[in-house]
């Protein structure tokens, strides 16, 4: 081969190299853009020039559900749904080479049959025929359809909505919004509402709180201060609501706000109304406060000024009331008699009156309390016939007590208040009865086993009342009759304490009157049901043709000291108590009577004036009681204050017991008997010796007899302390009980308390009562208690209290094996 032709074999080879490299690349160029074209998530299509499908990507199935096989070869506009056939049409006809139609939007129908929006863009190629794209916008077209119809509603709403993205941004915001915030819509789009809406006084925290919920995705409802364009202020109420996608993830937030500026003036309007309310309030309320401090320092002047003339009265009506009754104590000629008899009398009603008034101080000052304790009503119903059937049958009227129904015989309440509100109505239908009758009639209501209503009704055949003076019935100091000429006297006190009392009892008073026929009160009242009446183991003085012969024996040799500052005072005391065998020693004064104690410490009682000067019976019976030897002295108090907050201040002051001036003398000599029953007896002692003498055959006599073995109470010794007299010693255990029951529970609360200072001196005071009636095996436990509280050793303290109980148990058991030996004798 010659040169020029390996010269063409060379170039020739070579240009076979160059082609098949290029055809190899372009190959490769094809296969390229294929797989892209494949792993486009939009469909790609092309046609040919009657527009019949030549091409699809795999998106089409992807996007439609349709078989790429089975669509090739089909027309284009066959897929879309009919009505949007005409537009598509023309969208294909109208495209060209030089360039791409605009995207346009058509519905096309799936496999499913459902419908999608698809969004096409098409560009003509060379020779006929177009390729497109296509786009699926379904989810942002039904998005936009929901925007569109919110927005519709929203537009036609009085409340400010913003639809903002994911982020924040103002997408959207209705007309109303537009109109308080002054903006435009474009000026909001893009933006942040807090960024456009937000201003100097703006509340930061409640900013917080709202950037906080959209941040997670949360609703948030909050109030909060705006501003418009112009730094007009308004309040918005608002409530931001996240929109969710499929996946349930958060594609915008929808603002629905309300103007409440003028709810907010109305707010703070209220709040100034109130802040200036509750100012008033304060001002108002110091004022009552000043107002209630001053009434009450007026009733307590008054109060004061009540205790005080009641005192002063009463000190006086004691020497009268008491000189009057040793008087008629004497032989003395038959007017005489009369007049001290009317003396007395009169003092009797001054001191009736002087108890109403006391009496309706208390209970405008709500300081009357109602005692709560077992009474026999039985026994209050002879009172009242005692009291006032003796006034009815002196004028010749007729007065009768009936039981209507059969009526329990034990209560539990204030006798002594029932039995006030019967004499004060009884004694009314004597008073104002000239002829007829008086009847009190008594029933039972209702009962159950813890309560007990009664039903009573005073009804006399007296003057009667007019309905005037019915109205005014129940004022304090007022009278049916107020005249100067009225015929009947009274402190128009009694039938208002009554109907307070009863009240008090949980019932009320009523009345029926006619002029000139009679009246008739009614009145309802409630008490617990009381326990089964205690055997009579206590005794009573003898009757009045034998009093003082008992007397006589149970004073005899008795020394008392009095402690009273009034002369007059004294002198009835002592005169009254030396009349039945015992010896008096008066001190003037709380000096004297400590100096007369110390002087000599054999007095086996005193009788203590409360208010008496240098030191009074407070202070006095203190410095007693803080003796030892002196520690069961009996001191019982005497006063003119009736109240129970002075008898509450003579127990604690250490007093046994409680006297109210003026004393009658029955109760004087009561009282002072059953404490001079239990001083303690001591052998160096002339009267307590003679007390002791022939012990041993008179245990014999008397059916006494010692029980054995381990008995509480050693009966030898309690028969010589009641001078073998089996009733005495039963009398005298009894007491021994009732006084040992409020030390123990003393001594249990200062046990609770750790109070051992307490503790040794209860100890120490029941040991020496339960000593003198041979109770040894409870002063044996009390000597224990008191050594044990002395040392501080609180378990042992503990231990011993709790053994208490069960021991004074065995001793009322004692007494009452006791009592059967001899029931007759008690």
């Amino acid at each position: 081969m010659d040169r020029e032709d390996e010269k063409f074999v060379n170039a020739t080879d070579l240009h076979v190299e160059a082609t098949y490299r290029l055809t190899e690349a372009l190959v490769e160029s094809e296969n390229r853009m294929r797989r892209r074209i494949e792993l486009l998530s939009e469909v790609v299509f092309e046609t040919d020039e009657e527009y019949v499908i030549v091409f699809l990507n795999p998106a089409w199935e992807r996007q439609l559900g349709l078989s790429i096989a089975s669509s090739i070869g089909c027309r284009l506009i066959d897929f879309v749904l009919r009505e949007d056939q005409p537009l598509f049409g023309e969208l294909l006809s109208s495209c060209s080479e030089e360039s791409p139609s605009s995207r346009q939007q058509f519905r096309f129908r799936r496999r499913s049959g459902a419908i999608a929006w698809i969004e096409i863009s098409v560009a003509r190629i060379p020779g006929g025929g177009v390729i497109g794209v296509f786009y699926d916008v379904t989810q942002q077209k039904n998005a936009l359809d929901e925007i569109a119809k919110l927005s519709i509603v929203a537009s036609s709403t009085d409340n400010m909505v913003i639809i903002t993205n994911a982020a924040g941004e103002i997408e959207w915001a209705n007309q109303a919004l537009l109109s308080i915030s002054e903006y435009s819509l474009e000026e909001l789009l893009g933006r942040k509402p807090g960024s456009v809406l937000q201003g100097p006084e703006t509340d930061q925290e409640t900013v917080a709180r709202v950037r906080e919920a959209v941040h997670n995705g949360r609703s948030v409802r909050e109030t909060i201060l705006n501003y418009s364009k112009s730094g007009k202020r308004y309040w918005n109420s608002m409530n931001i609501t996240p929109i969710h996608n499929k996946s349930g993830v958060v594609e915008r937030f929808i603002a629905v706000q309300s103007d409440v500026t003028a709810l907010k003036g109305r707010e703070q309007d209220i709040l100034q109304q109130k802040s200036e309310l509750e100012e008033h309030v304060r001002s108002r309320t110091a004022e009552l406060a000043k107002a209630k401090e001053v009434a009450e320092s007026a009733a307590l002047a008054r109060s004061t000024f009540i205790a005080n003339m009641s005192h002063e009265i009463r000190t006086p009506l004691n020497a009268i009331i008491g000189l009057s009754w040793l008087c008629l104590q004497s032989d003395m000629g038959e007017k005489q008699r009369e007049f001290v008899e009317k003396t007395a009398l009169a003092a009797q009603n001054l001191m009736r009156l002087v108890n109403q008034i006391l009496d309706v101080s208390k209970i405008e000052s709500g300081g009357l309390q109602l005692e709560a304790a077992d009474f026999s009503l039985e026994s209050v119903l002879v009172n009242v016939d005692t009291v006032i059937g003796e006034l009815a049958r002196s004028k010749g009227l007729t007065f009768r007590i009936t039981r209507a129904t059969p009526l329990p015989q034990r209560l539990n309440g204030d006798a002594l208040r029932l039995e006030q509100i019967l004499i004060n109505l009884a004694g009314n239908g004597v008073k104002f009865t000239t002829t007829g009758s008086v009847d009190v009639v008594v029933g039972l209501k209702q009962s159950d086993a813890t309560a007990v209503e009664l039903e009573f009704s005073v009804k006399d055949t007296g003057i009667g009342m007019t309905p005037e003076q019915i109205a005014r019935l129940y004022r304090p100091f007022t009278q049916a009759d107020n005249s100067t000429t009225r015929k009947y006297g009274g402190s128009g006190l009694g039938l208002t304490i009554s109907k307070r009392l009863v009240r008090m009892m949980g019932g009320d008073l009523t009345v029926e009157s006619v002029s000139g026929i009679g009246s008739t009160f009614r009145f309802t009242v409630r008490f617990s049901a009381g326990k089964e009446p205690p055997r009579n183991v206590r005794g009573e003085f003898g009757a009045d043709s034998t009093l003082k012969r008992d007397l006589e024996s149970a004073f005899r040799g008795a020394r008392i000291l009095v402690a009273e500052d009034n002369e007059f005072n004294q002198q009835v005391v002592r005169e009254l108590l030396e009349l039945v065998g015992a010896t008096v020693v008066i001190a003037s004064d709380g000096r004297e009577a400590i100096a007369q104690i110390a002087k000599e410490s054999r007095f086996d009682l005193v009788v203590m004036d409360v208010h008496m000067p240098l030191m009074d019976g407070y202070e006095v019976t203190r410095k007693i009681r803080s003796y030892p030897m002196f520690t069961e002295l009996p001191v019982i108090a005497m006063t003119a204050n009736a109240d129970s907050e002075e008898r509450g201040r003579c127990l604690a002051a250490g007093m046994n017991d409680f006297l109210t001036k003026p004393v009658a003398p029955e109760l004087l000599y009561r009282t002072l008997h059953s404490w001079l029953a239990f001083r303690e007896l001591d052998s160096s002692s002339p009267r307590h010796q003679t007390a002791a003498t022939g012990v041993g055959n008179s245990i014999a006599k008397s059916g006494v007899s010692a029980v054995s073995g381990d008995s509480p109470i050693d009966l030898a010794c309690l028969a010589r302390l009641a001078q073998n007299d089996t009733a005495r010693s039963i009398r005298f255990g009894i007491k021994f009980l009732e006084t040992s029951n409020p030390i123990l529970i003393r001594m249990q609360a200062a046990q609770s308390r750790r109070d051992l200072v307490e503790l040794a001196s209860l100890s120490h005071r029941l040991k020496g009562a339960a000593s003198t009636i041979g109770a040894n095996s409870c002063a044996d436990l009390c000597d224990a208690l008191e050594s044990a509280s002395r040392s501080g050793n609180f378990e042992e303290t503990e231990q011993l209290v709790d053994a208490l109980p069960s021991l004074l148990t065995r001793i009322q058991l004692a007494l009452v094996e006791l009592q059967q030996e001899d029931p007759l004798r008690t």
